[in-house]
């Protein structure tokens, strides 16, 4: 049976260099070091929102 291993492959931290300046081919951009992700601030601010929203309708129902 054939198994499905995703794997999240982070060529930046295997060669940094070649990762970086490849991303700079690629994107015609011109980094002089790794981007950072800003994925996590994201979902932890959409989290924040979201809690933020039940807080305020347990407070009106409680009303």
């Amino acid at each position: 049976m054939k198994t499905n291993n995703a794997a999240i492959l982070k060529l930046h931290q295997r060669d940094p260099q070649e990762a970086l300046e490849r991303l700079n081919r690629i994107t015609g951009l011109h980094f002089s070091q790794w981007p950072e992700s800003l994925v996590a601030d994201v979902q932890q601010t959409q989290v924040c929102e979201a809690a933020s929203q039940v807080i305020a309708e347990i407070k009106v129902r409680a009303s």
